[in-house]
């Protein structure tokens, strides 16, 4: 929603549990099993495939065990297709590959979390990723990837119920996840500096077979659907849909099974250079983030606010949290007026204030919290919530924009009977 306002006035180890009810889809959709045969230097026995032509069952995956619900069809999927990038830094310590299962909050009882670095695969119904440093967010359905920034807070939540994703991380060795249902042998001599990161999902009919992409060291296999066969320096293996195997060299995947199966690689790719052009210092992260994700334009009425100055009104309100972006105090306006408007929150909300081009507020607010006036002749203000919004001018008269319950841009200007900004 947008609205205008004019302010007038290999040996690896394997955690999983052995109880859990295993769902069949139909023959145009790939069956996932957990376990079977044991993968390449396999440690623990997985439990044994479910039937071939049993019904669906009721969901008892425990929180630890990968999902069963298996949705990806093979028919509109490439052989071989890269779904998430990124860029990650190491220091040269020792890593390990972690993969845990997550099963999101609903959007009412999600809560911000710092991620490491690590790749979502979604396994099942659909979850929203939003960056909180960015605000933007991206819908995740079966088979999609998404990469996560280390360090960058993201919040997760289910946009469909059975919303399963698995999480493909890299860690140190002492740092891996209690319920993390997979963790790879260590993965040592990397040498310092910047790697692109790569998550490949391959879907392979019966009879097909691929070569494993080139990679820097050691790289993860693992399998979501089905069962593949995985041939490393001479050695081949059977791996069942949860089985991962590290690999460090050249190898091949086949499936000889009678059914497709698919399987994730994660793999370190090129390193890259840290080196960037000059005279070109990035844009704020977030400037631009409430456009990018604000619906197309509607004509709505302009609202009109009166004019008489009062404090600010951050004195009459809890602190907001120290979040603030600065910018110089003698930052230019776009237009010929100034005032000054201050959000304050309604309830829980995440909001980002951009005045004259420059981002001035971004981060979560509790309810009752503020981010005080903000000075500027044209604002744009993005919010979780447009109803749970509450605006206050430089003249004191409290305002909402909208009503709508979830996310909303909204765009303000200063008017010739704006009042002068209260900071």
């Amino acid at each position: 929603m947008k609205r205008t306002h004019v302010l007038h006035p290999g040996a690896h180890r394997q955690r999983r549990l052995s109880a859990f009810a295993a769902a069949m889809v139909a023959l145009a959709m790939l069956l996932m099993g957990i376990g079977g045969a044991p993968a390449v230097a396999q440690e623990a026995t997985p439990p044994a495939q479910p039937q071939q032509n049993a019904a669906p069952a009721a969901q008892t995956t425990p929180e630890t065990a990968p999902a069963t619900n298996q949705q990806t069809s093979a028919d509109d999927l490439a052989p071989g297709s890269v779904i998430a990038q990124g860029l990650v830094y190491l220091d040269g310590s020792t890593q390990v590959f972690q993969v845990v299962e997550q099963k999101p909050a609903a959007v009412s009882s999600a809560k911000s979390a710092s991620a490491g670095t690590a790749f979502l695969f979604q396994r099942g119904g659909a979850t929203v990723v939003r960056n909180d440093v960015t605000g933007k967010r991206a819908r995740l359905e079966v088979s999609e990837g998404y990469y996560e920034s280390a360090g960058d807070p993201y919040t997760i939540w289910a946009d469909s119920s059975g919303a399963v994703l698995w999480n493909f991380g890299l860690s140190a060795p002492a740092n891996v996840a209690k319920d993390a249902f997979y963790e790879s042998p260590e993965i040592k001599g990397i040498s310092e500096g910047t790697y692109d990161l790569e998550l490949t999902r391959f879907v392979l009919q019966p009879g097909d077979s691929v070569q494993l992409p080139d990679h820097n060291g050691a790289a993860l296999v693992m399998p979501f659907a089905g069962q593949v066969n995985l041939t490393v320096s001479g050695s081949a293996g059977v791996l069942s849909a949860g089985d991962g195997q590290l690999v460090t060299g050249n190898g091949s995947v086949n499936n000889q099974g009678n059914q497709a199966a698919g399987f994730i690689f994660v793999a370190l790719g090129d390193k890259v250079s840290d080196q960037q052009p000059e005279n070109s210092a990035p844009q704020p992260a977030a400037t631009n983030a409430a456009a990018t994700n604000a619906p197309a334009a509607t004509n709505n009425a302009t609202t009109t606010a009166n004019a008489t100055t009062v404090p600010n009104a951050a004195s009459t309100t809890a602190a907001a949290p120290a979040t603030q972006a600065t910018a110089a105090a003698t930052q230019a306006p776009t237009g010929s007026e100034r005032t000054s408007i201050a959000v304050t929150a309604q309830a829980d909300i995440y909001v980002e204030v951009t005045a004259d081009g420059v981002l001035m507020f971004q981060g979560n607010l509790a309810t009752g919290q503020t981010t005080g006036q903000i000075a500027g002749s044209s604002f744009t203000v993005y919010t979780s919530s447009g109803v749970n919004t509450l605006f206050t001018n430089s003249c004191g008269t409290d305002f909402y924009m909208g009503t709508e319950e979830g996310e909303a841009t909204y765009y303000l200007q200063a008017g010739p009977e704006s009042c002068p900004p209260s900071v």
